[in-house]
């Protein structure tokens, strides 16, 4: 399992603070071209002016807002609100790129950064290492219970009773940029005499179903040259993205929660999930796994591009660009498809962030550095329309069609989203379940995960022993 963490900011000067003695020095801009930003144009929901007085400290943070600048709304209101912060509670912010010397410096008691904005399969390491601070003595300051946190993160970062990691209610462009997405090839599905508008038209209806998923990429596959090798796939079942987005369709995991930390089990909804997968392959809808084919998912991935496969399950924003230059037939984009028993599509997040406090052997600097987390996680929009608004400047340019459109009102209503643990935290420690067996046909679904599930459950568990 793993969590990330977001970045922490403070910004311009606080009132109960004599003006001329306690000036912050503007807060750092990462390299690149960087726009003026008149951060009085914008209204945050910040605490009132006197609430919080830092006392001229730096806040040092590892973010990706200490990247080359980019013309984003989310880096543009996040300097602006930067600078109000810094203002406001006199406090200057910093970014700091270089994670492994800030890791080495929490662990030999000195730490330089103070907080991480962490992708989510490296918190496991990062709370086994001691390289995190809990957070649970500090939950006055940084307010659990606030409506600006996820409590899914929350509930997923508590390991033996204390919280690791926070993560804000996902914002813009972020309630889309991990999540897994079904992107379809338009230009296969024509040329087998099915529209794109007749999958959307489904999928609005709520008929986008596995068996409509498997129907359609099983029309799709075709053997040109009768080798008994298909030169068109429906979709394919390499990589994590297919099994991960099928889990969340069905709203299950491999990865329980416990009290302690994780557990690998399983569920019916587990089962049902690998044998639709070991079915898709058996009705020649899809391509096999690496194993079976000595494929692997890169060849998936370029094939897609190439024109060849039909359906591919992959995480929506960080694929988008290279779809966009590369593809020459052109895209629609899908939600995964439900199972029997579910009355609407999950909205799987693959990945995400959190906010992550490098450990702290002074605890009056570890409080002071959670009340900055928690101002720092201030909405960067005023309301849900000025969101909204602007999640859709960014997101229009990602897709190709109206249809595809569904898929990001999904997202960016977030009703009916499933946060999955990201399996790459466990494959890191070389944790995965081998499900190739039940793909191929030699063993049924219940009989491999019956036979998996006590060796990868003492794994797992194992992972957080030194967790004290």
């Amino acid at each position: 399992m793993a969590i990330v963490a977001t970045a922490l900011f403070c910004v311009m000067l606080t009132a109960c603070t004599p003006a001329a003695t306690q000036t912050p020095a503007p807060t750092p801009t990462p390299t690149g071209s960087i726009p003026e930003i008149n951060a009085g144009d914008y209204t945050f929901a910040l605490p009132d002016a006197g609430a919080y007085d830092f006392g001229g400290r730096t806040f040092t943070i590892y973010s990706y807002h200490g990247q080359p600048f980019e013309q984003r709304t989310d880096f543009i209101r996040r300097y602006a609100q930067n600078a109000q912060i810094e203002q406001r509670f006199n406090c200057t912010i910093k970014y700091d790129l270089d994670l492994a010397r800030g890791q080495n410096d929490a662990l030999a008691g000195h730490p330089t950064i103070d907080f991480a904005y962490l992708m989510n399969h490296q918190l496991a390491a990062w709370v086994v290492g001691g390289i995190a601070e809990p957070l649970t003595p500090y939950a006055d300051e940084i307010k659990f219970d606030d409506a600006r946190w996820d409590k899914q993160v929350t509930e997923m970062a508590t390991i033996n009773g204390k919280v690791y990691a926070v993560a804000k209610q996902v914002e813009e462009l972020w309630k889309y940029h991990y999540t897994v997405a079904m992107f379809m090839n338009k230009t296969l599905l024509q040329n087998c005499g099915i529209s794109a508008q007749e999958i959307y038209a489904k999928q609005q209806n709520k008929e986008w179903t596995w068996a409509a998923f498997r129907d359609t990429a099983q029309t799709i596959t075709r053997d040109f040259n009768h080798d008994d090798v298909p030169d068109i796939w429906g979709t394919v079942l390499g990589g994590l993205n297919m099994a991960s987005g099928l889990m969340g369709s069905a709203n299950t995991n491999v990865y329980v929660k416990t009290d302690k930390g994780y557990t690998f089990d399983y569920d019916n909804k587990v089962i049902d999930v690998l044998n639709f997968m070991a079915e898709l392959y058996r009705v020649g809808a899809a391509r096999g796994t690496e194993s079976i084919t000595g494929i692997s998912s890169n060849v998936d991935s370029s094939d897609w591009l190439a024109g060849s496969i039909g359906f591919y399950p992959a995480m929506f924003a960080s694929t988008w660009i290279s779809f966009q230059s590369s593809m020459a037939d052109e895209y629609g984009v899908l939600c995964m498809p439900m199972p029997d028993g579910e009355t609407d599509y999950h909205i799987v997040d693959g990945m995400y962030a959190s906010n992550v406090m490098f450990a702290q052997a002074n605890k009056d600097e570890a409080r002071k550095i959670a009340k900055f987390m928690y101002v720092y996680n201030t909405s960067l929009y005023e309301n849900a329309e000025d969101e909204q608004e602007m999640y859709w400047l960014e997101a229009e340019n990602r897709i190709n069609d109206e249809g595809s459109r569904y898929f990001l009102e999904k997202c960016f209503d977030r009703a009916n989203y499933v946060t999955l643990v990201n399996n790459a935290a466990f494959t890191n420690n070389g944790i995965s379940l081998n499900f190739e067996e039940v793909i191929g046909g030699s063993k049924t679904a219940a009989e491999l995960l019956q036979e998996q599930k006590p060796v990868l459950a003492t794994l797992v568990e194992q992972m957080f022993d030194g967790v004290s």
